[in-house]
């Protein structure tokens, strides 16, 4: 009995010493994790799980803004020529020769209102968002470290029979959402290309484009993940508040149906050129006077009413050349289209 006591005892202590510089180092390292946490700056930049997200609350959700800056919207109230745009920004003959036509056209889809956006919702020194957690200098710091996109590649690359009905679903949830939460917003790239030979998202289009301002964004971002009508998801890029146009995350925020994968691009905007406030930018490097995104026209897009920049045809040749005004046939991603003037369509020729 007195060997078999001695024994365990010296066991007992043997283990003591093994175990023990493990219980030190756990316990060490759980004081260390307290303390990261307690001194890691918050960002506010929440991008809640799958299993977390709760059902959209508009109760609480808006943003302070300075006094005299709020969005106006009007109706004509002046002569119509002050807010269109004009031939001289023009310089091929065959956009020239039939300007006048285009822009009757063009001002029949329009509703006769406009919407102006004050240059300060384009400035990224913005007054506080209602979230205690948000910091906009920690949110830019942190964004830094991203290096890499943020968000994948889309999901439809190439268009099928079903392509324009659920992105025409998506157009219609993604209003109602904005128009709910007073978001301002305008339609870009593809979209803006549709609207303007017949109001249509072009059959070669598998996603949205949409712009908006900075100050939107910020609003935006409070609904990162959040589930609208169990369909419709918000995500925004944490890299939104870094404004390089080099950034390998050109695309700040998507809006897109879990059901289908079909997406809207949120690109914003944001005063360039060291603080001159008369010109605007994306991350993808294109810049616009402001004078020619205001005032925003209401127009229609695939039944739904949208917002379009004031000057759309010289915007559109800015991006793709003035050729794509009057080409009637375009080839997309090797497919070739050519435009019917019989139906006002865009032909698939493959």
């Amino acid at each position: 009995m007195t060997l078999s006591l001695r024994g365990r005892s010296k066991l007992d202590r043997r283990t003591a010493r093994l175990i023990a510089p493990a219980v030190f180092l756990f316990i060490a390292s759980l004081v260390f994790g307290c303390l990261l946490t307690v001194s890691a700056p918050p960002t506010g930049l929440n991008d809640r799980s799958e299993d977390s997200i709760a059902p959209l609350s508009t109760s609480v959700i808006s943003i302070v803004r300075a006094k005299g800056t709020e969005v106006t919207v009007r109706k004509f109230s002046e002569d119509p020529s002050k807010f269109v745009e004009h031939s001289d920004a023009f310089t091929s003959s065959q956009m020239k020769e039939k300007f006048d036509t285009t822009i009757v056209r063009l001002l029949s889809q329009d509703s006769g209102q406009m919407k102006d956006i004050p240059p300060s919702h384009f400035s990224l020194n913005q007054p506080p968002v209602h979230d205690p957690n948000f910091s906009p200098s920690q949110a830019i710091l942190f964004a830094a470290t991203l290096t890499k996109s943020y968000f994948p590649r889309h999901h439809h690359l190439e268009p099928t029979s079903s392509t324009q009905h659920n992105m025409k679903l998506l157009l219609k949830a993604w209003h109602a959402f904005t128009k709910a939460q007073d978001m301002h917003w305008w339609i870009a790239h593809d979209q803006l290309l549709g609207w303007f030979w017949d109001a249509q998202t072009p059959p070669w289009s598998t996603y949205l484009s949409v712009q908006m301002s900075v100050l939107q964004l910020l609003q935006l971002q409070q609904f990162n993940g959040t589930l609208i009508d169990e369909r419709f998801r918000v995500k925004v890029n944490p890299a939104f508040m870094l404004r390089d146009q080099k950034s390998p995350n050109p695309i700040d925020a998507r809006f897109y149906d879990v059901k289908t994968g079909y997406m809207i691009d949120i690109e914003g905007l944001s005063v360039v050129r060291d603080g001159d406030e008369g010109r605007l930018g994306c991350k993808d490097g294109s810049v616009h006077a402001i004078q020619d995104l205001m005032p925003l026209h209401e127009t229609v897009l695939d039944g739904v009413l949208v917002w379009r920049p004031r000057a759309a045809l010289k915007i559109l040749a800015q991006t793709y050349g003035e050729g794509i005004l009057y080409d009637q046939r375009q080839n997309v991603g090797g497919v070739d289209y050519e435009w019917s003037e019989r139906r006002h369509v865009w032909v698939d020729l493959d």
